[in-house]
């Protein structure tokens, strides 16, 4: 009994292997990740040594070591790599390295190697090409081209779609998703009892059509792009940066097209004519944490600035860590460190200094809309609080002439004159009963009093980008200290890896808006679709969202994610 047993087993193994053997390897879905994982750290982009073997490209792989190849497209048999990652006595990786391979990681290798030890690039580097709607055998289940993807791969697994939810469900779900809000049981019942065939359809655009949308899909973004109202160290003061938050609101609810909203917060400033939403979208370069700190040294800090800039927009729009390039070209993704500083320089002319200067206006600033109904009504409302600016400063202008006199040197409104804010010293000269009572700008300063009250609710200042007449010199920091510049200085530059920059972009943040929104970039689209979808099922396609690079997760709906 236990030889049959044996022996079955043996041919079970045999047809296994002969099975697998012949089913071809995906490089990039199964091979890249487990090269990039266990064996870039040392054989990657930022191998130091000249001579030692890059696994990171076919070149490197099957480059001559001496006589023989890690990958010999001669001989497969006889790379170099299938006997060192079985080696006993001196094995790929090293016993003492973290991370070891599996059994059955070796067996992917070897047969990679033996179908031909061919490279791909890494999928996500790879331009979004058009995806066919996949034929089904449910044919009457899909209502959609969606439908069809998730129900394809559902009967490729022998798995079948759960029952349609009931509408209570279906209400819940989508104002949760939508709005961020339950359903009130009024909007509950009367979609239940809407027979129309289109009322889902209906309560989809009734939801759209809330302010709530764009209240709540904002959230997600302003987190991405780590909003904050106070300067995030030292004393953590505020900042005059709300507005910027209102536009993003705004332009979910308006339902702005993708490569605007991407191009005025990275360079809205740099548009021909740039309008108020275009300036104040710039808030999106202003948002790194900032400090006065005593100990602080601002050249330090123009580096950090920077720093949270680049890194800002790796995870946000390319869905990548870029942190580890600023300091060494990364261990596991094509960026090498010189490409981190060109991106870095895009960013660092901004024309603020340094250090905030613990200021709510911490320079470059507007005025801008303080709440949102002031938006469609900003011409009359602009011009009628630049009007009482005018107004007030001759009006205290006036008063501290009158002030200035010996004899009021004493009277309580003189106190702290110089020190008041403009506002407050209004305020004196429109009291009945104080030193200004009986002069004509007492009777000018009660209504203007009312009129800058009036418009002070409607109007604020708010933080926006603008680059210097001269750029900085932006040269790389090795190890990413500030004070170790290295090498000639670095124009503008994007990661190559990720698609060339378009013909005829200028070199500054409007290029770079450019290039991200640029048809063909393989990432921006994709990392944003994937945001849609985990925050409406709770899970992305790509489960590691800020990380579409070699040590993320692989889509499990590849195709659906690239139809998107």
């Amino acid at each position: 009994m236990d030889r049959t047993l044996t022996l079955l087993a043996s041919v079970f193994t045999v047809a296994f292997s002969t099975t697998a053997a012949e089913t071809p390897v995906d490089f990039s879905r199964e091979i890249l990740p487990i090269l990039s994982n266990k064996c870039f750290v040392c054989h990657g982009p930022d191998s130091r040594k000249e001579d030692l073997l890059r696994l990171d490209s076919f070149e490197g792989a099957t480059s001559d070591l001496g006589g023989y190849r890690a990958v010999d497209p001669g001989d497969l048999a006889k790379s170099e790599i299938i006997g060192r990652i079985h080696d006993a006595d001196d094995p790929m990786p090293p016993e003492d390295a973290e991370k070891q391979l599996t059994a059955a990681e070796r067996a992917l290798l070897k047969r990679w190697v033996l179908q031909g030890g061919g490279y791909t690039e890494h999928w996500a580097f790879i331009a979004p090409k058009k995806q066919d709607r996949p034929k089904v055998k449910q044919a009457d289940w899909p209502r959609n081209d969606i439908d069809s993807f998730i129900l394809a791969r559902m009967e490729s697994d022998r798995q079948r779609p759960s029952d349609e939810a009931d509408r209570y469900r279906l209400i819940r779900r989508l104002s949760l998703d939508l709005i961020g809000l339950p359903p009130t049981p009024d909007e509950v019942q009367a979609f239940i009892n809407d027979k129309r065939p289109d009322a889902y359809e209906r309560l989809v655009d009734e939801l759209l059509a809330s302010s709530r949308y764009g209240e709540h899909q904002a959230r997600y973004w302003l987190d991405a792009v780590r909003y904050g109202d106070t300067h995030g160290l030292h004393l953590d003061n505020r900042r005059g940066i709300f507005p910027y938050r209102d536009w993003v609101v705004r332009a979910f609810n308006q339902n702005q097209p993708l490569d605007e909203f991407i191009t005025w917060q990275l360079a809205g400033d740099l548009l021909p004519k740039p309008t108020l939403a275009q300036l104040v979208a710039t808030g999106f370069v202003r948002m790194n944490p900032s400090t006065a700190e005593g100990g602080a040294i601002p050249e330090e800090f123009q580096a950090k600035n920077n720093f949270d800039r680049v890194e800002t927009l790796g995870t946000a729009l390319l869905g990548m860590s870029l942190t580890c390039a600023r300091c060494h070209t990364h261990k596991f993704d094509p960026i090498p460190q010189t490409e981190y500083y060109r991106m870095m320089a895009f960013f660092n002319s901004t024309a603020e200094p340094s250090m905030d200067g613990n200021r709510y206006e911490y320079v470059p600033t507007i005025m801008a809309p303080a709440i949102q109904s002031a938006w469609d009504n900003w011409g009359p409302i602009l011009a009628e609080a630049k009007a009482v600016e005018v107004e007030q400063s001759k009006l205290l202008k006036a008063a501290g002439e009158f002030i200035k006199k010996p004899e009021h040197k004493d009277a309580p409104a003189a106190k702290n004159w110089n020190k008041t804010k403009p506002k407050d010293r209004l305020k004196k000269v429109a009291d009945p009963k104080g030193l200004f009572k009986d002069l004509p700008i007492h009777k000018e300063a009660v209504p203007l009093l009312k009129r800058l009250e009036a418009v002070t609710e409607k109007v604020t200042t708010t933080l926006v980008a603008k680059d210097l007449p001269k750029p900085r010199v932006t040269k790389l920091l090795e190890r990413g200290e500030y004070n170790r510049p290295k090498g000639e200085a670095l124009q503008p530059g994007i990661i190559k890896v990720m698609g060339a920059f378009p013909k005829e972009a200028p070199q500054n943040r409007l290029g770079l808006a450019q290039w991200l929104t640029a048809r063909g970039h393989p990432l921006v689209s994709r990392v944003l679709i994937n945001r849609v979808w985990q925050r409406t099922f709770g899970e992305g396609l790509v489960r590691t969202p800020a990380d579409f690079g070699l040590q993320g997760e692989q889509p499990p709906h590849p195709e659906l994610l690239d139809w998107l």
